[in-house]
């Protein structure tokens, strides 16, 4: 698994940062495989019931995939999102920290998912409710329902019914922030450490 700090990071919160606006979260590489136009269209879809709302896509465009961004911000002025979709680009950990503090749920609307998610883990360490689609990954590591929601791949009628139920229900964030903050003990990097050595143990004395 993809691990985070075990440190209690919610200490370090600083009050004064705190948004008073209210957000959405994608966090990542932007890149074509996460699916960010299909989380376009949902977002642009529910827009009408979470007006108050705006998505942040805080990640940077990597060389390999110049001009993505470029695609993404013509698609979200051609689905009249422009003014409440927005870029941070490369943010250093104290701006990420904040993020995640102040946001109200975390998006992974992604296509592929092909290994361990870094954004997974931190967004379960800060106990964010979370909306992903269910690909094998996400399938493996969250159970719908229980401590997250998860969406058909390309399904933006669900995902965008998904980001209002969410929104609009406290309980059920409450209830997911809960649960997900005691799963993502498991992936403190010393529990992943022990995991590791286990397995090149099994592997070396088989």
């Amino acid at each position: 698994p993809h691990g985070v700090p075990s440190e209690d990071i919610t200490k370090n919160i600083d009050s004064s940062k705190c948004s008073k606006e209210k957000f959405i979260l994608f966090f990542g590489v932007i890149s074509p495989r996460k699916g960010i136009e299909w989380l376009f269209r949902a977002f642009a879809r529910a827009k009408h019931e979470i007006r108050e709302y705006k998505l942040i896509l805080a990640g940077f465009e990597p060389p390999y995939y110049s001009g993505y961004k470029m695609s993404l911000e013509r698609r979200a002025e051609k689905l009249n999102i422009k003014e409440d979709v927005v870029f941070t680009g490369y943010i250093s950990f104290s701006e990420l920290h904040n993020l995640f503090v102040n946001a109200e749920i975390v998006v992974f609307p992604y296509l592929i998912s092909v290994s361990g998610s870094g954004p997974l883990t931190y967004a379960m360490k800060y106990g964010k409710p979370i909306i992903a689609s269910k690909t094998p990954y996400f399938a493996e590591v969250l159970k719908d329902g229980y401590d997250a929601i998860l969406v058909p791949v390309n399904d933006k009628e669900s995902f965008s019914q998904a980001i209002v139920n969410l929104i609009k229900n406290n309980e059920l964030r409450r209830k997911f922030s809960q649960r997900i903050i005691e799963k993502a003990k498991a992936y403190f990097w010393d529990e992943v450490a022990k995991k590791t050595v286990l397995l090149y143990d099994s592997l070396l004395f088989m």
